[in-house]
């Protein structure tokens, strides 16, 4: 997903018409923003109530 928006914000910033750098600037403080956030608490469920931490446990294939 990261690498998909990166290659349209370069896009965007190729061939667009603006000639300031205000969309890298308010992108890179979002993910900034993001790191931080994830640093901090750790992973997240993103379905359900989204209050306990994620498992990190190694998948193990049942047979």
């Amino acid at each position: 997903m990261l690498a998909a928006k990166a290659a349209l914000a370069i896009r965007y910033d190729a061939l667009g018409e603006d000639t300031n750098a205000q969309l890298g600037v308010e992108t890179r403080a979002k993910l900034e923003v993001r790191l931080r956030n994830l640093e901090e608490k750790g992973l997240k469920r993103i379905s359900g109530t989204g209050k306990a931490l994620a498992r990190a446990d190694k998948y193990q294939h049942k047979r």
